[in-house]
Formats: structure tokens, sequence, C-alpha cells
């Protein structure tokens, strides 16, 4: 049994693609709206009516709570004695062809291990506003040469017979631990196994993620612009955005997408 779980917000642009994409190649797929205010929740609501094997749970509260979300989904996806429990954010695809692929890629993780996805973040370029726009993730003509830092990686979780209460998620789902403090095995699926990743897709989208991301981080601690640094790009974004009076331009929209998540837009605040 492979069970994807995702905490989504806000991504009418391209959630019904993630979910038609991995229902072809897991057993089931969990989400968990937080609070979506687009089209999404209608989105999800069609799809589940669709297919059974996704199911959509409701979180209408305001903040950053990412890890609480995904450990709920985590013991949420317990009753189905998964195998493997996929990590995935809505604007994250696995890069494999076929469940066959995904099933002999998954076997090489060790039980109780976990295997490691990277990003292969793909952005828009003025020639393809328009096309990102209309048709995520396929109007997408080009990714990043280069990610940086260039392990920025997610968590595949191989669990037959143990309970995923013996395990935590790490912030971003970009690492695991034993709540035992027992080592775990792993398998570092470099390329093989690319997470393709579309993290901007629209003007709106961005005026949208910055400012809901923004305000997210502030809920969770009013003094995240003093005291940390996890919500630096939605903090620089943010700022952007309000000089420019809330006008996003093509160039703005370009440079955001091409740095995304990445330490050069961090100044310093980060090693």
């Amino acid at each position: 049994m492979i069970i994807g779980i995702c905490r989504s917000k806000n991504n009418q642009t391209i959630v019904e693609p993630f979910v038609r994409h991995h229902l072809r190649l897991l057993d089931r797929l969990m989400i968990c709206d937080n609070g979506s205010v687009d089209a999404t929740k209608e989105i999800l609501a069609k799809l589940a009516a669709e297919d059974g094997r996704l199911i959509v749970s409701h979180d209408e509260g305001f903040g950053d709570f990412q890890s609480k979300h995904y450990a709920d989904l985590m013991t949420a996806a317990e009753q189905f004695h998964p195998s493997f429990i996929v990590t995935l954010d809505a604007d994250e695809f696995l890069g494999v062809p076929d469940r066959d692929t995904l099933i002999a890629m998954l076997q090489q993780i060790p039980m109780g291990g976990y295997g490691m996805v990277y990003w292969r973040t793909f952005v828009i370029t003025p020639d393809t506003i328009e096309s990102c726009a209309q048709d995520s993730p396929k109007g997408f003509c080009w990714r990043r040469k280069a990610e940086i830092p260039p392990l920025f990686g997610k968590v595949i979780l191989r669990l037959e017979k143990q309970s995923v209460k013996d395990f935590t998620l790490g912030p971003g789902n970009h690492s695991v631990y034993r709540n035992d403090g027992q080592p775990m095995p792993s398998t570092d699926f470099g390329t093989t196994l690319p997470l393709l990743h579309f993290p901007l897709t629209c003007k709106v989208q961005l005026l949208a993620k910055t400012v809901v991301h923004w305000m997210a981080f502030l809920v969770r601690d009013a003094r995240a612009r003093e005291t940390g640094d996890d919500g630096w790009q939605s903090q620089r974004n943010f700022d952007k955005i309000v000089n420019a009076d809330g006008v996003v331009s093509d160039a703005d929209l370009c440079e955001a997408s091409l740095m995304y998540a990445q330490d050069l837009y961090c100044e310093g605040k980060r090693p």
C-alpha cells in the first residue's frame, strides 16, 4: 500500500493535475485543505466524488502549522497499514512514468528507513508566462539548471509492520527521525527519482501565496521578522509587492519563479 499525504492551500491552478497524476501512481492520496479561499475546495470535492481513493480533510485554521497538518495526516494514514508514505506538496510531482517504475524505485528503500527525493524546479520565463498560467504544469518549458542548496529533498517512508507513531517528520518534510532516537537507514535517489516542482504558476498566485504565507508566519510568531529565518522568502516578496503598491510585473514574476527557495535570495540570513 503506497499512500501520499499532502497539505494544500489555494492551489486551484495546479491541484487537479497533481491529484490525477498521483492517483495513477499511488493507492490512496490524502489531502488536508488548509482554509483555501480560491476554487481549491470545489476542485478537490469534485475529484473525491470521482475517485474514492482521494481522501480530503479540512482545517480552517489560519497560521503556518504545516508540521501539525502532516503529523495528523500520518496518523490518519495508519488505518490503511501503508508500506510506504510519500510526503508531497501540491506543487510537487513524482517524476516517474508509471506505477511499476515507482514500485521498483521504492523497493530500494530499506525496511524501516526512508528515501530522499529532490526538487527539479520548473520556472516561468518571459515567453511562457501565458502558457504557465493557463495550463500548469504542461505549459512549463524550462527548469532551473541548479538548485541552491542542491539537495532540497522530501521524505518517503518505508513502514512495513511499523507504526507511524514511531516516526516524526521534520519541518517541511525534508527529514524524518525515529522517536526512540535510533538511527534510520536511508536511500538517496539523487536524480533517478526526481520531484518535479512547480512553485509558481502566475501573477495572481504569486500575490496570494506571498500575502497568505507571510501573514501565516506572523500568526505563528508575531515577531517573525526579527526572530526567524523560516519566512525570509515570503517576507522579502511581501515587502517588494507592498513597495510596488501591489503590482506584480512580468519581470517580478519571472525573477520570483527562478529564485524560489534559493539561498541566494536569503541575503545572508542562512549559511
